[in-house]
């Protein structure tokens, strides 16, 4: 399994179907047929990121969201409940490291295995999972993440997944 920069698909009309349909979950208006894979993953992730933050917000109203990032990774067949992708870990552990907050030992394992039993649970469809970790008896971190599965091929399906977290 790996994260990779960039959504990398063969069925462009197909990829920019699943996005509108993705997309309509998080209030995103609808690309037109021949928009860049570039560009529906990007207009995929804006929305995403703003009903995510509205939901953090909601779901957190005390917190400071001390950063966000986003990630692609595949396949799916990969994905598992109950496993923690391990591109996942490492890349929640050292985005919590540049944004200077507490951590645990097994911080990105649990914010890792929470993405994917949402995905595997929800069947993929756009939706989000969240939780808190306690760091000490005076800290928390509290986390929200939001994903979609998308095809890669008309075989081969990987999911875009981004993430917040704060204090």
């Amino acid at each position: 399994m790996s994260v990779q920069n960039s959504v990398q698909v063969t069925n462009v009309n197909l990829f920019v179907t699943q996005m509108n349909s993705a997309g309509s979950l998080t209030g995103m208006a609808p690309l037109p047929p021949g928009t860049s894979v570039a560009t529906a993953a990007q207009s995929y992730e804006q929305s995403l990121m703003k009903t995510l933050t509205a939901q953090f917000a909601t779901q957190f109203p005390n917190a400071t969201i001390s950063g966000t990032d986003n990630g692609y990774m595949g396949p799916l067949s990969a994905v598992q409940p109950g496993q923690a992708p391990p591109c996942v870990v490492t890349q929640v552990n050292e985005d919590l490291g540049q944004w200077n907050m507490p951590t645990t030992s097994t911080i990105g394992t649990t914010i890792a295995t929470a993405i994917a039993r949402g995905i595997v649970d929800q069947g993929g469809v756009t939706n989000f999972a969240h939780g808190i970790v306690q760091i000490n008896s005076n800290e928390i971190v509290v986390w929200m993440a939001g994903y979609c599965v998308y095809n890669v091929t008309q075989n081969e399906q990987g999911v875009i997944y981004l993430f917040m977290a704060g204090m």
